[in-house]
């Protein structure tokens, strides 16, 4: 089944044209990869599927329905864009629950199954102030899975992230894309998209210039 599709969008900001014409589908069960320079317009790809930008041209659906800007998602979605921000006195732990309540989905036995797959558990009670840059990457990276998100969108996910925890993140993606999920891809790690797309697109001026499906 097809989770996402993105179907001829184009944005434009006065005379800069930052999407053009793209185009691109992600199924069930498979990870795409994206691929680019920085202001190439990947982020705002990302940003247009999740509705926070009016499109010129095109439209992105989410399993057939159609995305509508400034409007609730018909799909559930897991994303990190950019900086991820949390609350710095609250404890990592406290954070994920604070997110979930928002859609009163808090999993706490998956939450913590991902803590312990990102070496993050032991750290799940210290505040987030205290955290490191790769610390808080690892929380971004559980809060955007953590409802069971059908589609999860991650822009440079492993900023931030030493090798090993590298590796982790990869295993972690390729053990989730077998339970169904679908995964969008943004960065600049080759050894990550390697290791977990099974397709790859790049973009270039805003347009898709390379790939293949």
């Amino acid at each position: 089944m097809v989770l996402l599709k993105v179907d001829k969008i184009s944005k434009a900001f006065g005379k800069k044209q930052v999407l053009d014409q793209i185009e691109l589908v992600v199924n069930e069960g498979e990870v795409v990869g994206l691929v680019g320079h920085n202001g190439s317009g990947k982020t705002m790809l990302l940003r247009a599927i999740i509705a926070s930008m009016r499109l010129d041209n095109g439209q992105v659906y989410l399993k057939d329905h159609p995305v509508v800007f400034n409007q609730p998602l018909p799909l559930d979605v897991g994303v990190i864009i950019e900086n991820p921000e949390f609350i710095p006195h609250f404890t990592g732990l406290e954070n994920l629950k604070y997110l979930a309540s928002i859609n009163d989905n808090y999993q706490e036995e998956w939450v913590l199954s991902l803590l312990k797959d990102l070496d993050m558990y032991q750290h799940k009670d210290d505040k987030v102030s205290n955290y490191s840059l790769g610390m808080r990457q690892k929380l971004a990276i559980v809060q955007a899975l953590m409802e069971n998100q059908s589609l999860i969108l991650l822009d440079e996910p492993t900023n931030g992230l030493d090798r090993d925890s590298v590796k982790v993140v990869i295993d972690l993606i390729n053990k989730i894309k077998t339970s169904g999920k679908g995964f969008l891809i943004a960065s600049h790690d080759e050894q990550l998209i390697q290791s977990v797309s099974d397709h790859v697109y790049e973009i270039a001026d805003g347009r898709i210039v390379g790939g293949q499906r």
